[in-house]
């Protein structure tokens, strides 16, 4: 089971780890006090699916702005946010048809100094759960490890999620970071464990996590869930009925009618109901 990356922030909040603050809204209106409320002069906002890339998707309808977008006035916040909702977002995961966006996030934009990102997973082939450490943020760890491995550390976990510190500690050597920063990141690496493990997790993934001000921050997040254990996470069930869960066909000026003969189907584009030239013909 997949949740939406506001779902997965405010589980990563309620185990200590920093976030942007940010409310997730489903009309323009709630789009509008949202910015008001957090009072700053750059937003952000992101269009809320089961899907990554965001950022470098498209509309369906339209070519342009994706489904992650920096604003920096009011009247921004409502276009780009009526731009979103309602439409079909089309990224690498989604397919050819994307997604429908039903509620967007309104988030306070931070100015990052630098970005790292983690992820826990299940190796399949080690079978246990690894730590997945990069030095880049921003970027799909999976896709990564692969061009630039140089860039990605894996740490595979004990049974219970035991750690070894003193491997850790070497990895985090390597990503050049001062004291109180590499403190930051080790507690949150142990909230983020503490969090797959008690909530049944098989994935967890804070790609990037900023450094903002001197704090780290998780900017974006991900996370996945055991079906087979939901019955004994209520809360994480509960969110399977917020959002959009299901792709959908998006809404075209044709519409397709099925014109049957003996032994052939006739697919016919018809719009404003008279028929267009051009018959798709199939077994």
């Amino acid at each position: 089971m997949n949740i939406l990356e506001f779902q997965a922030k405010g589980l990563l909040d309620s185990y200590g780890v920093g976030i942007p603050a940010g409310k997730v809204v489903s009309t323009v209106d709630e789009a509008l006090e949202a910015a008001k409320f957090l009072n700053d002069g750059n937003w952000m906002i992101k269009a809320q699916i089961y899907a990554g890339s965001r950022q470098k998707g498209h509309f369906h309808d339209r070519e342009g702005d994706g489904g992650i977008v920096m604003v920096d006035s009011i009247d921004s916040v409502g276009l780009c946010v009526k731009g979103m909702l309602g439409h079909f977002l089309v990224t690498d995961q989604t397919g050819r048809d994307g997604l429908y966006v039903e509620q967007v996030y309104v988030e306070q934009a931070l100015k990052v100094e630098r970005e790292w990102a983690l992820s826990l997973s299940i190796d399949d082939r080690l079978r246990t759960v690894v730590l997945m450490l990069c030095r880049t943020g921003g970027a799909q760890i999976e896709s990564l490890s692969k061009l630039s491995p140089d860039e990605v550390h894996m740490i595979p976990l004990g049974l219970n999620g035991e750690l070894s510190q003193a491997t850790l500690s070497k990895v985090l050597q390597e990503f050049d970071l001062q004291e109180p920063v590499c403190n930051q990141f080790k507690k949150i690496i142990k909230d983020s464990i503490r969090l797959f493990y008690e909530k049944d997790a098989s994935l967890v993934e804070i790609n990037p996590l900023g450094l903002v001000d001197g704090s780290l921050t998780a900017l974006d997040a991900k996370m996945s869930f055991d079906d087979n254990a939901l019955f004994r996470q209520p809360d994480i069930k509960a969110m399977q009925s917020k959002g959009v869960r299901k792709k959908a066909t998006p809404p075209s000026k044709y519409r397709w009618i099925q014109l049957s003969t003996v032994g052939w189907k006739y697919w016919v584009p018809v719009c404003g109901g008279r028929f267009v030239h051009g018959v798709t013909r199939c077994h």
